[in-house]
């Protein structure tokens, strides 16, 4: 029998280390950001979506907040 809950842990486990990843390798990007504009911070938003289409919460919550 297919365990489809050990399944989604799975995948929330891979898009939360991608997220992870993103922003660790656009970190220094959005300090030189900071640096060219003048701001005192700039965020990393990366939009991440697995292959079978989900799409982290975090991800839906942050676009409304912008």
């Amino acid at each position: 029998m297919y365990n489809n809950n050990n399944n989604n842990n799975n995948n929330n486990n891979n898009l939360a280390k991608t997220i992870t990843d993103k922003q660790n390798k656009y970190q220094e990007l959005t300090n030189e950001i900071c640096d060219m504009w003048k701001q005192k911070t700039a965020q990393v938003i990366p939009i991440v979506i697995s292959s079978i289409g989900v799409i982290p919460r975090s991800l839906i919550i942050e676009s409304n907040m912008t």
